[in-house]
């Protein structure tokens, strides 16, 4: 009975709540006035049919109402939803409108279940065209690029290091529609971002040749309309991971930020203008380059960024500084394995989460907006991996970054490692890779009843704590989320205390399996008094 009250409650938030960015603190807040964090995962289907598996549990397709009942378990309350370019625009101008319905489908039943989305135009590797997905291939067959790199200073230079490298030297194998088949295409990605025929057709995108950005605009448009004011809707991440164009021909383009500065800037003011017109109110998550912004060097070096936010100061309550932190970029030889070794995920990971993060944490705040990380892990189920993805989640602690894992499940990825399994949470028996879970559910606060201002979780003692500056005015509960199984068998108790470490007067607004939600009823003599949050194990 209480989990079907629990339901309820979640049922009746999230069918009134709108998300946006508080412009005095840079948190995400709800229409309660609650600052929010999120702890989720990448749900990206990148080949037909573009979506999971809803109706029963599959260990590498699924997304079902198991599924769901995982993500409350585990205490994910955020999903990055793939939508793809290709997946909706099936030819030039011809939208799949039940694919959007589906979709839409999915999004509220994951809403009503407390779990809220981030749409996210995933690309990788720019198109199938060339083993990736993203711009169709009816309009990316038409675009200009090189199949071969010319010759220059640059390019002789970048080739004695393995780079400016065509495609045709990995012998892709091609399907009757003249597309590589998905076999031949598995795992080698990184290596495909370092040829002549990406970069080039990058920079024909970035002009915006044969107009391929006022059609993607328009693809954005589309989901827009749809979603518009929609309660179970965060944001929408419009571009992942752009590459910088005139990689091989352009020195300038090595040098971090400047790519930003003269290509992904102006994309991204254009799509912003674009889709607001249909929904002014949208979040904006965008997205700087990866390479050269973080390089590297001397255990990675994050560097570049943007100068200013797409949507302008008009809009700096409707964007976030959307980022993936991967240990990979910490050095040219870290992942030469696949992933960090143990001792680099002890050591060197640890700090290149917690550089990086502070490096786009201070960004974010020149640019007045709040940070979430969309990707990080990528890794198996492995000691190091537990190591890495812990170190990564005390680092979002410390600056109160929400995240999302990547990735939940496969679903036949054939552009990262993730198709061979090891990336997702689950074993081919169905049962979850324990050491990801252990090192992804942690205890933490969903809903504030005020501001954060600290947080810390030590998974060794279970011992949770943080301080908030109470709201008065914000009459919804704080929602504390914990995990009974692998930290609170024999139970937890719960201490809110003031600044002076006297008990506060509360009330229990509901208590289910894993969730404990509560408001703070005391009156103080000064506005916004600091309250501590102690979350401990019961002996």
């Amino acid at each position: 009975m209480k989990s079907l009250l629990f339901l309820l409650v979640l049922l009746k938030l999230s069918l009134s709540r709108i998300f946006r960015i508080d412009k005095s603190t840079k948190h995400i807040v709800d229409d309660k006035k609650r600052v929010n964090i999120f702890h989720g995962v990448n749900v990206v289907v990148k080949l037909p049919p573009f979506i999971p598996i809803v109706d029963k549990f599959d260990p590498f397709y699924s997304l079902s109402d198991e599924d769901i009942n995982y993500f409350k378990k585990f205490g994910f309350n955020l999903v990055r939803l793939g939508v793809t370019w290709e997946s909706l625009e099936r030819a030039p101008g011809v939208f799949d409108y039940d694919h959007l319905d589906r979709i839409g489908e999915l999004i509220n039943k994951l809403g009503n279940n407390g779990i809220y989305v981030i749409i996210d135009a995933h690309q990788d590797v720019f198109s199938r065209l060339f083993c990736g997905e993203g711009v169709p291939t009816f309009y990316a067959k038409d675009l200009f690029y090189e199949k071969e790199c010319k010759s220059n200073f640059l390019s002789r230079i970048m080739r004695i290091f393995g780079g400016c490298v065509p495609l045709k030297t990995f012998h892709w194998k091609y399907n009757d529609d003249g597309l590589p088949i998905i076999e031949s295409c598995r795992g080698g990605f990184m290596k495909y971002y370092q040829s002549p025929e990406l970069s080039t057709i990058y920079t024909s995108f970035y002009n915006n040749q044969n107009g391929i950005q006022d059609k993607f605009a328009e693809f954005w448009k589309v989901i827009a309309k749809k979603f518009k004011d929609h309660p179970h809707v965060i944001g929408y991440d419009l571009w992942n991971e752009p590459w910088p164009g005139n990689l091989w021909s352009d020195l300038r383009s090595f040098f971090p930020g400047h790519s930003d500065r003269s290509q992904v800037l102006p994309f991204y003011k254009k799509l912003d203008k674009e889709i607001r017109s249909v929904d002014d109110n949208f979040i904006n998550m965008f997205e700087t380059v990866p390479f050269p912004d973080t390089l590297p060097l001397g255990g990675g070096k994050t560097i570049g960024n943007l100068p200013e936010t797409p949507g302008g100061e008009k809009h700096s309550d409707k964007q976030v500084l959307n980022l993936h932190s991967y240990c990979c970029q910490a050095g040219p030889n870290v992942c030469e394995k696949g992933e960090p070794s143990l001792e680099n995920s002890q050591t060197l990971c640890k700090k290149f989460h917690r550089t990086k993060l502070n490096a786009h944490n201070n960004n974010a705040k020149k640019l007045g907006v709040p940070l979430i990380i969309t990707e990080f892990g990528a890794c198996s189920n492995s000691d190091a991996c537990y190591h890495e993805l812990a170190g990564f989640a005390q680092a979002a602690e410390d600056f109160m970054v929400s995240w999302a894992y990547w990735m939940y499940k496969p679903y036949g990825d054939h552009t990262t490692t993730a198709a061979e399994h090891t990336e997702g949470l689950f074993l081919d028996n169905g049962l979850p890779q324990e050491n990801k879970i252990k090192a992804l559910t942690r205890t933490y606060v969903q809903s504030y009843q005020g501001t954060p201002l600290f947080v810390k979780f030590d998974p060794e003692t279970a011992t949770f704590n943080s301080s908030f500056l109470y709201d008065e005015e914000i009459d919804a509960p704080t929602v504390i989320y914990y995990n009974k199984e692998y930290f609170y068998p024999n139970g937890h108790v719960l201490s809110i205390t003031d600044e002076r470490g006297e008990n506060i007067e509360y009330s229990i607004d509901l208590e289910v399996e894993n969730y404990y939600s509560f408001k703070i009823k005391q009156k103080f003599s000064k506005k916004n008094p600091i309250v501590n949050i102690k979350f401990t194990r019961q002996a």
